[in-house]
């Protein structure tokens, strides 16, 4: 399969970066380390817009209903659902320790894989039955 030419989309600092599964937008986080904001720029260049904040660096996924998310909100980590029609958020799940880089969603939106640390050593964990 051939490509075209790269184009540069956005002009400021993209950490982690998704592409909606309709091809239309690029989601990406700005921060290493601590939580910060979600923005959403047209995959075809534009201007960025702030969508979410405070999303833990690579824990976000985009759906095509939706973005799932980790949030840390006064210490607790958290699952978070952004619904892309209403423009709210809904918890999934709490509680799910020191999350670590990573998430992911299944195309049927019924299952969550996550990466949690409980020690030196990394666990994948998952989320079932949650809607």
């Amino acid at each position: 399969m051939a490509g075209g030419e790269a184009i540069q989309v956005a002009h400021n600092t993209g950490f982690a970066v998704f592409e909606s599964p309709d091809g239309a937008y690029v989601y990406y986080t700005q921060t290493r380390g601590e939580p910060g904001p979600l923005w959403r720029i047209p995959a075809s260049g534009g201007q960025p817009v702030k969508v979410l904040e405070g999303v833990v660096q690579l824990a976000f996924t985009v759906s095509d209903k939706g973005i799932y998310y980790i949030d840390q909100p006064a210490g607790e980590t958290r699952l978070q659902f952004y619904n892309l029609a209403t423009g709210r958020s809904t918890t999934v799940a709490r509680n799910l320790g020191d999350v670590s880089q990573g998430l992911t969603v299944s195309p049927d939106g019924r299952t969550i894989l996550y990466s949690r640390m409980e020690s030196p050593v990394s666990d994948l964990m998952l989320v079932e039955n949650f809607r």
